[in-house]
């Protein structure tokens, strides 16, 4: 019941989502490997913490809910996402502490949703996020629609998707759903691109 759950939600937030990708095949070769999931402690997902971790453009990162929080009444289990840089910048991965001291900004003409400031006692500074940072996917608390008959929140992985004509809206709310005052977990997986120096 618990992966019908999260299959659910995740077909839910395709919609506001890239479904190329976030729901790629990991058993597709990616140049010459097989490509299979970085798990979230090789990604530095950890429940401190700990500041960037590179990804390869087209890896598929595995989104463990669990290192956000075991939120009593939240359903956490794992997710999978595949994403490509775009060309020029690098893919990072990280969790952010709430608050993240951040703001954000839509960018080129609403496909995009870039951090312009950090402050540097928020999570955001101490996870390693920077002015200038693209945000690309996080992990947010949603709770599912009614038809699913399921009213706790879950955990579900939200992706920044150009073709979403509310992406700032939903992308604010989405993030938001992350802060303890919001009864959200405190923490979040955050995939960003950042220009290549």
């Amino acid at each position: 019941m618990f992966s019908s759950i999260v299959a659910t939600l995740v077909m839910v937030l395709v919609l506001m989502s890239n479904a190329a990708d976030a729901l790629r095949c990991s058993n597709r070769e990616f140049r010459g490997l097989t490509r299979s999931a970085l798990r979230a402690s090789q990604l530095g997902q950890t429940n401190d913490a700990k500041g960037l971790t590179s990804v390869p453009s087209g890896q598929p990162i595995l989104f463990s809910f669990e290192v956000v929080s075991p939120m009593d009444g939240i359903d956490w289990g794992e997710v999978e996402g595949v994403f490509d840089a775009t060309p020029g910048y690098r893919l990072y991965t990280t969790v952010g502490t709430f608050p993240l001291g951040i703001d954000i900004e839509e960018k080129d003409d609403g496909d995009s949703v870039q951090i312009t400031a950090v402050d540097e006692d928020g999570g955001g500074a101490a996870c390693g996020l920077l002015p200038g940072d693209v945000l690309r996917a996080f992990t947010s608390v949603v709770v599912p629609p009614r038809a699913n008959l399921v009213k706790e929140k879950v955990g579900a992985l939200y992706t920044c998707d150009w073709r979403n004509p509310r992406l700032f809206d939903q992308t604010l709310d989405a993030l938001g759903s992350n802060s303890p005052s919001n009864g959200g977990p405190g923490k979040s997986i955050i995939v960003i691109e950042r220009k290549k120096l």
